[in-house]
């Protein structure tokens, strides 16, 4: 397995920045877990990534992080296009938002990790 560091998702691009790095994370899952297992007899830090990278919540909101800024990502390389019309860009923008007011209902409701607390959404409080 070809071995691949996380890029730092700080910065003006941090979109494209975090998707890479979550992708990176998504493929070496595996590896990355194994190593950390293995090295955290000696190193306390790595006993506390372990248990980090191990946590269904935390796997779960990197997934979820995913799936949202999928299509955040995808707006921007539309709108720069040397063919994109305003009114191309108008429909494309009313879309990207209506994804992602569907989607964030959809992931955001009744979503349990394993602490047991539900995330709601800040745009959906009180709502569910």
């Amino acid at each position: 397995m070809k071995c691949v560091i996380p890029s730092r998702v700080g910065g003006t691009r941090w979109v494209p920045h975090t998707m890479k790095s979550i992708n990176i994370f998504q493929r070496s899952y595996n590896a990355v877990m194994t190593h950390l297992k293995n090295a955290f007899h000696k190193n306390p830090k790595a006993e506390g990534l372990a248990k980090l990278a191990g946590d269904a919540g935390v796997v779960g909101y990197l997934l979820m992080l995913k799936d949202v800024l999928t299509p955040v990502s995808k707006l921007p390389m539309y709108l720069q296009r040397e063919d994109t019309t305003l009114g191309d860009a108008m429909c494309m923008v009313d879309s990207t938002l209506q994804l992602l007011s569907t989607e964030s209902i959809i992931v955001w409701k009744d979503r349990h990790f394993s602490t047991g607390r539900s995330l709601q959404s800040p745009y959906h409080r009180g709502k569910g």
